[in-house]
């Protein structure tokens, strides 16, 4: 396939919506089910993969949590540990560097700390939204491919045969 002159693969042009057009499952198969499921409630659809990925985010950290504090109330038993001799660390300068008297506002301490769970959450919207769209434009293009292909159907072929 070539787009704008640069050789594009077909998989390429699907993800960038770049031409072309998706395929339909069969009418009647489960496949068909889902794709009408997906078309009727789009939002709803990438609501819920998003709600997906959080939950594979937070779901592993609240059980990582969970099972921590399991394992530090547990009594450890007490272990006579043998005096081992200590380490003769050499004294090295220690170098001032200037300090800045700035503390950025509370809010932004917070986004700072949850940015690596809030960005693929954020990420996923966008996603999620470009894929609602893309899909949008894909059923308009085959209104109008339908639209124009019976207006081009010969006579015979809509059953109209002049007979009157």
């Amino acid at each position: 396939m070539k787009t704008l002159g640069v050789r594009v693969s077909a998989t390429t042009a699907a993800h960038t919506d770049v031409g072309g057009l998706d395929l339909d499952p069969d009418p009647g198969t489960p496949a068909a089910v889902r794709d009408e499921k997906v078309r009727r409630n789009p939002r709803l659809y990438a609501a819920r993969h998003v709600v997906e990925g959080v939950a594979k985010v937070v779901v592993p950290i609240v059980v990582v949590w969970l099972l921590a504090r399991l394992a530090f109330s547990v009594p450890l038993p007490n272990i006579p540990w043998p005096d081992l001799p200590s380490i003769p660390w050499p004294d090295l300068p220690s170098i001032s560097l200037p300090r800045l008297d700035w503390a950025p506002p509370y809010w932004l301490q917070v986004v700072a700390d949850n940015a690596k769970y809030v960005v693929p959450v954020l990420i996923g919207i966008g996603i999620a939204c470009g894929e609602v769209r893309r899909r949008r434009t894909q059923d308009e293009k085959k209104a109008a491919l339908r639209a124009s292909a019976s207006a081009r159907a010969r006579p015979e072929d809509r059953g109209d045969l002049g007979e009157g």
